[in-house]
């Protein structure tokens, strides 16, 4: 079942939030990526992270599986963006991404933004082109003492007026 949540959610789904991307980036990231730049990616995601994004034009939807959470994506209608899928390792290439992007997808053309823009980290660049989103160009996204390198990528949407 898939949920929104909003600044008003229970801090322990928040805390859930964050533990489940944060063993993403350890469990999926770190193959990809050099160990200072993993260990300074996870020192930046916190609670407090989360609830201040909550604040912004970003909506975000938790996944959950038998009532529990088992991922979650952050996503913005007015900057026209997926920000992120993060779906539990244990439970990744099971199609819960999938079913997360179709939601977000389907928010998308019911507000007729036309393109869909992201910043894919290394991993799941094929997923991401298996929902028919095409790499653009790769950029260096500076954190504090390191950089992620990622990959831009877009897909047009079929709007229907």
């Amino acid at each position: 079942m898939i949920k929104p949540i909003t600044s008003k959610t229970k801090l322990s789904i928040i805390e859930t939030i964050v533990e489940i991307h944060k063993r993403c980036v350890l469990e999926s990231n770190s193959p990809w990526y050099k160990p200072d730049v993993i260990s300074e990616w996870i020192s930046q995601i916190s609670v407090k992270n989360v609830l201040d994004q909550l604040t912004r034009s970003s909506k975000w939807i938790i996944l959950e599986e038998k009532g529990k959470i088992i991922g979650f994506a952050q996503y913005s209608l007015v900057e026209k963006e997926l920000f992120q899928i993060q779906i539990l390792p244990n439970k990744q290439r099971k199609g819960f991404g999938t079913t997360l992007y179709k939601y977000i997808e389907k928010d998308f053309i019911k507000n007729k933004v036309k393109t869909i823009s992201l910043f894919s980290t290394l991993n799941p660049i094929n997923f991401y082109k298996s929902l028919g989103f095409e790499k653009i160009r790769k950029i260096s996204y500076p954190l504090v003492k390191t950089k992620v390198e990622l990959i831009e990528m877009k897909k047009e949407l079929n709007i229907v007026y």
